[in-house]
């Protein structure tokens, strides 16, 4: 009799352990209901159009703004929306844009005038300044040449972030188009 109690035991916890293993594989094998996927639709339309205007001895034609153009469409005239002009590869303020921008100047030291650039043509730029392995009579020595350099060559809608190192990494401006909140940095 204990014998036949052991096997009715083992039994007994054999199908209480496959019992739930039975159960799951029956709920798991019935059909799982999957969602429409998401879709939708959207028309856009933009037109890019480079325009290069040359005189008839074929050198370039600069100063042009928005209003020297006419776009249209099947006859019709189309808002221009965006514009910016290119010279030497980078974008230039047009005579119909506002002036004066934080100090920026055009080469002839003119203010340079406010500009909308696309961000896909922006400038990123970082300067880093390794407070920690440089020795700073050498460091002091060339911060001015950055300082000078910076406002020769950034252009409008150019950001630039400053960071330096002294054991550990400090962003001491956030990307800025602004040189004076770089330079008093």
């Amino acid at each position: 009799m204990p014998r036949l109690r052991k096997v009715v035991s083992a039994v007994v916890v054999l199908q209480a352990l496959w019992a739930p293993q039975v159960g799951w594989a029956q709920q798991d094998s019935s059909p799982i209901e999957t969602e429409e996927p998401f879709l939708d639709v959207v028309d856009v339309e933009i037109v890019n159009i480079d325009v290069w205007v040359t005189r008839k001895d074929g050198s370039p034609l600069e100063g042009l703004g928005r209003d020297d153009f006419v776009v249209s469409r099947d006859g019709e005239p189309v808002e221009i929306t965006n514009f910016y002009a290119v010279s030497g590869g980078r974008p230039v303020p047009t005579a119909t844009e506002p002036s004066g921008i934080d100090g920026m100047t055009t080469p002839d030291r003119q203010p340079m005038a406010k500009l909308e650039v696309a961000p896909e043509h922006r400038l990123w730029l970082i300067v880093f300044i390794d407070n920690f392995n440089i020795d700073p009579i050498e460091r002091n020595r060339v911060l001015p040449d950055i300082e000078r350099f910076l406002r020769r060559n950034l252009s409008i809608g150019d950001q630039t972030m400053l960071v330096t190192y002294d054991r550990t990494l400090e962003v001491r401006q956030p990307f800025t188009d602004r040189m004076g909140l770089l330079t008093e940095t």
